[in-house]
């Protein structure tokens, strides 16, 4: 990983990005009408964790905390269920932390009876949702 003062390169192949918490940035790079999920840090530190099902780039750019961060990072995602996972994915990771502001679980999409697979503690399956095909080792346990 690569970093500059307006954003970190991730030196392996991902979809996920990390830019400067700046809407004109932000608005620069990410297109309209992608859905995804986000995490805002500030100091390399995760403190909320959000998604769209809609407009990213409008989401992220308007954020009442953007002006809090020093960075965001974003994941496009194929559908509503795949950010909904992510997002499910990224709040119990850092539920325990206590760096979140948002501690309220994320919310399914509109519209749908998604529930979150890690509340299950299904995790490989839940893993598999959230990112498409788990690793193998984890497919064997």
């Amino acid at each position: 990983m690569k970093q500059s003062s307006d954003f970190i390169v991730l030196t392996e192949p991902s979809e996920r990005f990390c830019f400067s918490a700046d809407p004109k940035l932000i608005g620069g790079l990410l297109p309209e009408n992608v859905i995804g999920t986000y995490l805002l840090s500030y100091d390399r530190r995760p403190f909320y964790i959000g998604r769209s099902d809609a407009c990213l780039r409008g989401r992220l750019t308007t954020h009442e905390y953007l002006n809090h961060a020093s960075h965001v990072i974003w994941e496009p995602c194929k559908n509503h269920a795949q950010a909904f996972y992510l997002e499910c994915y990224w709040y119990h990771e850092l539920e325990d932390s206590g760096q979140l502001i948002n501690m309220i679980h994320p919310g399914k999409p509109n519209g749908t009876d998604l529930s979150c697979p890690f509340c299950r503690c299904d995790w490989n399956s839940a893993l598999e949702q959230a990112i498409g095909n788990p690793p193998t080792e984890l497919k064997d346990n």
